[in-house]
């Protein structure tokens, strides 16, 4: 059973007028990168570092300039490959997989994959903080989509959470992405 610790819970509200006691959801994303102080491992099905208007290019650019340990899996090789890029020049250098639904299906990693989907939303920071909820980490879905997430201290929930990723990469269903 996992623990749960004190939890946050937050709201995206494209029509406005909602009343939440806690922070925006894009904004709470951010907190939770920048309170990091030692790693960040950002899990995604929609990754899109490609924008230079991704939202969260400031708090993993500062998270990087302060030395984390950075992590990423996400679905799409072509969205991971960009943010390794992007964090190139920091140390540690960052580490990245993609998603591979069928690892005995030889396909184009750049073109992405068919059938089965890697659809977690996660941020991971310390081991310890996590975030999850219904938003892709894209600009869409923190401006326009109706989402929710929470914000978590749960050591637990991280640990189980890696856990499964390391369980897919050692099935083959990740594949590390170089530059």
């Amino acid at each position: 059973m996992v623990q749960i610790g004190r939890t946050t819970l937050h709201f995206n509200d494209p029509i406005g007028g909602f009343h939440q006691e806690s922070l925006h959801l894009e904004e709470a994303m951010i907190r939770l990168i920048d309170g990091a102080k030692y790693s960040l491992h950002i899990v995604s099905f929609s990754l899109p570092a490609y924008s230079p208007r991704w939202y969260l290019h400031g708090a993993v650019d500062r998270a990087a300039k302060r030395g984390l340990s950075i992590k990423i899996h996400a679905h799409k090789y072509s969205e991971v490959y960009n943010l390794l890029d992007r964090l190139r020049d920091f140390r540690p250098e960052p580490e990245g997989w993609h998603y591979l639904p069928d690892p005995t299906e030889q396909k184009d990693p750049v073109d992405g994959n068919s059938g089965a989907l890697f659809h977690i939303k996660a941020i991971m920071v310390d081991g310890n903080k996590i975030y999850i909820g219904s938003a892709n980490l894209s600009q869409n879905a923190v401006k326009e989509n109706s989402e929710w997430g929470l914000v978590s201290e749960s050591p637990e929930m991280c640990m189980q959470l890696e856990q499964y990723l390391r369980h897919l990469e050692n099935k083959g269903n990740f594949q590390r992405v170089l530059r």
